[in-house]
């Protein structure tokens, strides 16, 4: 993309959301973001805990989250213009005047406080009468109250209701007057506001509802206000009667606004081109109802902003509309809501079906459980229209109270452990793998009493996301592939009934879960020629143990022969297993890249359990299988076939070669890489050894009507049985990855699969072979060898300033062989 100067006004939720999607979207863009205030963020959803005194006012501020390395604050702004037909934004501030040109411009200027029609208000703004919109106006009025002061909110929304009790916290003696038949008008029910209600009073609150406040009484200070024509005493006034658009510097811009706010598209732009708007500014529509609104909530302020940024920045994006989901949390209570009202929902013309019920935020076993309300809306069709809850608890982070995090608990399990500090649980790993310093958090994430919000966080990480390239061309292989995706594995992975479920033991309640493993079981068995599956394990690497526990079980023996050929990596995990124990391990050599024949043949015996070859093996050359099996089986020993990529199991089936057993990574099969896990590893055998397989096996049966059923065969696991007994000690599986491998496996088909491998991972690796050995000083390394998705030449110069070099140009170049290997360095 090309580069663009992209203004934002204003600094918020919205703003923030835009400036990450811009640096995401456009590396390359330029972003400014001018903002009256002399600092650069607060979060305002932190201002009832702080004037309860949980929080300090100080902390709630921090730094833009979703600051780029191409972006620039402009603070103290005083006054700002802008030119649509010039492209143009003039800013004034202490240092005079200045003029920016945009390509795009995102207004994010928020709203501010609505000020009611009520007699005498305006004299005392600022003095006896507040609102709770900044961080000064709340901090300045928690250094004038006292224990005696009275005070009087108007208006029961979610700001009222949650300074009302963070008020009473305090001592104070508050009343909230709300001019609507019930507090949290237009977001709840009036049953369910009438719990809240009860709350509240309970609390010592005095809830008046239907009650328009007229006039406030008094001359150099408030004494009362009017309501219904009764006085009530009151010496504060806190105006919460909402927000309306900070929109009024636009006028005679030519930017079309209303009394909801800006009006823009479903991509965030105005009726000016280029320029786009965002948060609470804005007009937007209900997702539910399809009409226009106004919308001050965070969450939709963000996905705007994200909206907004994308498409400033050259990209397409499209904002669906506003839920109105929200959650409110007072003394320890809470209540939430999303969607429509029932009243909301009639009037829309839907026949309802309501159901409240009574449960529990915990379940009844567990210590402190609590009573929740929750009440569900929908129509008759089975549309669910919203939702709403109330109850004690059920947003509060001292729910989780069993994780140990005094300083006194941990001391005490230290002291039992016998360990003087942390540290010491990790003397086993070796220092050149742990990390050795601090992690790099940003300053918010460190304050305990204060962590990150979902805003801020989810902020946070898109500008960490921004620095990303995703632009790379990948020629590094070595046991990790970067292979295509078809887009149909991921739709269908990421459904819940399959994302969601975990271990399917009772079979009567798994079946699509259990029908999806046995699929893949049969998948694989057809790949390796095999009989028998297990339903996967951790990966590769965990698999080749697996396996040749496996052989050892089944020979009765406990010497194991493996290939220098094969994965460096796999062998180091083999040699952490096997370190241990009565095991033997012998390590046969290579010659000209592939598994040296003679020197297997002289270290093989009576005694060997089994023989492990990868092929394609690490130098991506296949190997002499028929021979090695010849020799295994002279020894009545297990041939185990090692397969690393996956997709040459389209080409090349193990078994037609004699193979016993095979074992290997299916991450080739729809599983990304994802910085190197998790992955799939994967078994393979005859029938009359599969009682020996670890892990999960899922078998096809009938249940007593006959009908096709399918349930975990064997149960040979230590979660199961006696651990003597147990095959292996793996408790687990990768059930998700294998559902990706199976979609993956069906989508391309048995043609498909073998046309895949064939053009892609054979014949391409050839074509770039034949390239490069072409080129001066380029050779061979091992010559005249089949190989299949990967290969090996002699470099003249540096690898890795080759591979530097290639970085240049948005390419990852092969492994430099000499880490693994100091003989071909």
């Amino acid at each position: 993309m090309k580069e663009k100067n992209i203004i934002i006004i204003g600094m918020g939720t919205s703003s923030s959301g835009a400036a990450a999607a811009v640096n995401h979207t456009n590396p390359k863009a330029e972003v400014s973001i001018i903002e009256k205030r002399g600092y650069e963020m607060y979060s305002s959803c932190g201002l009832p805990f702080a004037f309860e005194g949980r929080l300090d006012f100080g902390s709630l501020k921090h730094n833009f989250p979703a600051r780029g390395p191409r972006t620039k604050l402009y603070l103290n702004t005083e006054e700002v213009k802008i030119n649509p037909d010039r492209k143009e934004v003039v800013i004034k501030n202490q240092e005079g005047q200045n003029a920016f040109q945009y390509d795009s411009l995102i207004i994010a200027t928020g709203a501010r406080p609505i000020i009611p029609p009520i007699t005498n208000i305006e004299r005392f703004l600022g003095s006896y009468a507040h609102t709770l919109h900044t961080l000064e106006e709340v901090s300045h009025l928690y250094n004038i109250v006292n224990q005696d002061t009275k005070i009087s909110i108007i208006g029961a929304g979610a700001i009222g209701v949650e300074f009302a009790m963070a008020m009473k916290k305090k001592g104070l003696e508050i009343m909230i007057a709300e001019m609507m038949g019930q507090i949290f008008p237009n977001a709840l029910d009036n049953d369910m506001a009438r719990h809240v209600q009860e709350y509240l009073e309970i609390s010592g609150i005095k809830v008046l509802t239907d009650s328009r406040v007229k006039e406030v009484i008094g001359k150099d200070k408030v004494e009362g206000i009017i309501i219904d024509e009764k006085e009530h005493k009151t010496d504060l006034i806190i105006l919460a009667c909402g927000i309306i658009p900070n929109i009024e510097w636009l006028k005679n811009c030519g930017i079309s606004c209303n009394k909801n706010g800006i009006i823009t598209n479903n991509r965030m732009m105005t009726n000016m081109k280029c320029v786009y708007a965002a948060g609470d500014c804005v007009e937007t529509y209900n997702a539910m109802t399809k009409k226009k609104c106004g919308s001050a909530l965070a969450v939709p302020a963000l996905k705007q902003g994200r909206v907004a940024g994308i498409n400033a920045a050259g990209g397409r994006a499209i904002y669906s509309g506003t839920l109105n989901t929200f959650i409110s949390i007072f003394g320890d209570y809470a209540v939430g809501s999303t969607g429509i009202t029932s009243e909301q929902a009639k009037e829309e013309g839907y026949e309802l079906v309501i159901q409240k019920i009574k449960g529990q935020n915990k379940a009844d076993w567990y210590p402190g459980h609590k009573e929740l309300i929750v009440k569900l809306i929908a129509d008759k069709k089975g549309k669910l229209l919203g939702g709403q809850v109330f109850g004690e608890k059920i947003a509060m982070k001292d729910n989780i109270s069993y994780i140990p995090t005094t300083k006194n608990d941990i001391s005490e399990m230290l002291l039992e452990i016998g360990v003087n500090k942390i540290d010491d649980l990790f003397e086993t790993i070796p220092k050149k793998l742990r990390l050795n310093r601090e992690l790099l958090l940003p300053s918010p994430l460190k304050k305990i009493d204060l962590p990150f919000s979902e805003i801020e966080l989810s902020g946070y990480m898109q500008e960490i996301s921004a620095r990303n390239n995703s632009n790379y061309k990948y020629f590094l292989g070595a046991g990790c592939y970067n292979h295509y995706i078809p887009s149909i594995v991921d739709l269908f992975l990421k459904l819940p009934k399959f994302y969601t479920p975990y271990t399917p033991y009772k079979p009567e309640t798994n079946q699509g879960t259990l029908q999806a493993m046995y699929e893949y079981q049969t998948m694989m068995c057809r790949l390796t020629g095999l009989e028998a599956s297990n339903a996967s394990l951790y990966d590769g690497a965990t698999a080749m143990v697996e396996a040749a526990k496996m052989a050892a079980r089944l020979a009765g023996r406990n010497e194991i022969i493996i290939s220098k050929s094969i994965h460096p990596e796999y062998r180091q995990v083999f040699n952490t297993y096997f370190k241990y124990g009565d095991w033997k391990v012998r390590e046969v050599g290579i010659s000209n890249g592939k598994t040296n024949l003679k020197d297997l043949e002289q270290n093989i015996s009576e005694q060997t359990a089994g023989v492990i070859v990868q092929s394609p093996n690490f130098f991506g050359i296949i190997e002499d299988m028929n021979q090695v099996a010849q020799m295994a089986h002279k020894h009545a020993s297990f041939y185990i076939s090692l397969v690393v990529e996956a997709l040459s199991l389209a080409l090349i089936k193990p078994s037609d070669f004699g193979a016993d057993i095979v074992a290997g990574e299916a991450q080739s099969f729809g599983n990304h890489m994802s910085f190197g896990g998790p992955h799939l590893g994967f078994i393979n055998c005859y029938s009359k050894h599969k009682s020996k397989l670890p892990g999960r096996i899922v078998t096809k049966t009938e249940d007593m009507d006959g009908k096709t059923a399918y349930m975990l065969w064997g149960a040979a696991r230590e979660q199961h049985i006696s651990r003597n007994r147990a095959t292996s000690n793996i408790c687990s599986n990768h059930a998700l990855n294998t559902l990706a491998a199976s979609i993956y496996l069906s989508w391309y088909g048995n043609k498909g699969l073998e046309e895949l491998a064939d053009l892609h991972n054979m014949q391409m690796a050839h074509y770039a072979y034949e390239k490069i050995i072409k080129i001066h000083g380029y050779a061979a390394t091992f010559p005249e060898n089949t190989f299949f998705n990967e290969f090996v030449v002699n470099c003249p110069h540096d690898v890795g300033a080759v591979n530097n070099k290639l970085l240049e140009h948005s390419i990852v170049g092969g492994l430099d062989l000499g880490r693994f290997y100091p003989e071909l360095d």
